[in-house]
């Protein structure tokens, strides 16, 4: 018997949406988990808004996974207007 890739939960949810609901929790920002697994940001959005499904969602699950296991999160990047830095008028 096989299992489908794509499982759902009684909450609509499937493993992937889990996974990274998790790391936004833990502090992750969509564009440093796309960095991470070397995605785009607007895939990682639709993939977490349920509008799409990754092809290798099991291969990708388990990277997801690795990420939730980090002790290391990676900061905020804070931009600066360019010229502000360093208040030369």
């Amino acid at each position: 018997m096989t299992t489908p890739y794509n499982v759902r939960y009684p909450n609509g949810m499937n493993d992937v949406q889990l996974k990274l609901r998790e790391l936004k929790e833990r502090g992750w920002t969509v564009p440093a988990i796309a960095r991470a697994i070397g995605m785009s940001t607007s895939a990682v959005e639709k993939w977490l808004a349920g509008e799409r499904t990754p092809r290798a969602q099991k291969l990708l699950t388990a990277a997801l996974a690795d990420l939730v296991h980090r002790k290391h999160i990676p900061k905020r990047r804070t931009y600066q207007p360019k010229g502000s830095a360093g208040g030369n008028v």
